[in-house]
C-alpha cells in the first residue's frame, strides 16, 4: 500500500492517506519507518484505533484494500456502504464484492494499486460521487445484514432438507 500511495503521491499531489489500526500510530517505529524511507510524511496520516468508521469513511474520496490475501474482506463492504469507491486487491472475495463499483488489480502490485487510486481520484467528483453512490448501493443490496442474515437462514434449510 504505501508503495502505491509513494506513486500516487507523485500523481496526485494533495491526496493524503488515512491509516487506522491498532498499533498504526507514530510511535511504530517500523511503519514510520517505512513512510520516511518513500518520503511519504506529509502524505500518510496514522490514526491508531478509531471507533467511528462511518464518520472517517465520509471524510475519504476512496477506499482502498491492499490485501495479499483474504477471505471475505469485510472493510471493503464498510468502504463501500458509505459511499466510496474502491481499489482493491483480487484477494479473497474482492473482485465480487465491489463487481463494477470500483477496480480490482492483481496481489503485491503496487504499480497496479497506484494506477487504480490515481484513476480514481482523477475522476471527476460527480463521476466519483456516483461511483460511490452504486457502490453503496451494492453493500445495501448484497450486504447489508438482512441480506446475510437471509442467506444463512437459506442455506440452513438447504442442508437440512438435504438431510431429511
Amino acid at each position: 500500500f504505501l508503495q502505491a500511495a509513494g506513486t500516487v503521491a507523485g500523481s496526485v499531489p494533495d491526496a493524503q492517506f488515512l491509516l487506522c489500526g491498532s498499533e498504526i500510530t507514530p510511535e511504530n517505529e517500523e511503519l514510520m519507518g517505512w513512510i520516511s524511507a518513500l518520503g511519504l510524511g506529509m502524505y500518510v496520516r496514522l490514526l491508531g484505533q478509531w471507533e467511528d468508521m462511518p464518520r472517517l469513511l465520509t471524510a475519504c474520496d476512496v477506499g482502498c484494500l491492499s490485501s495479499v490475501s483474504e477471505a471475505f474482506p469485510l472493510s471493503l463492504v464498510e468502504m463501500m456502504a458509505c459511499g466510496l469507491p474502491c481499489a482493491a486487491t483480487d484477494a479473497g472475495d474482492s473482485a465480487r464484492i465491489i463487481a463494477d463499483t470500483g477496480q480490482v488489480v492483481p496481489p503485491a502490485n503496487p504499480t497496479a494499486l497506484a494506477g487504480s487510486l490515481t484513476a480514481l481520484l482523477q475522476l471527476a467528483p460527480e463521476a466519483r460521487q456516483a461511483l460511490g453512490e452504486r457502490a453503496r448501493q451494492r453493500a445495501e443490496q448484497h450486504y447489508s445484514i438482512e441480506r446475510m442474515a437471509q442467506a444463512y437462514a437459506d442455506l440452513y434449510a438447504a442442508v437440512l432438507e438435504e438431510r431429511a
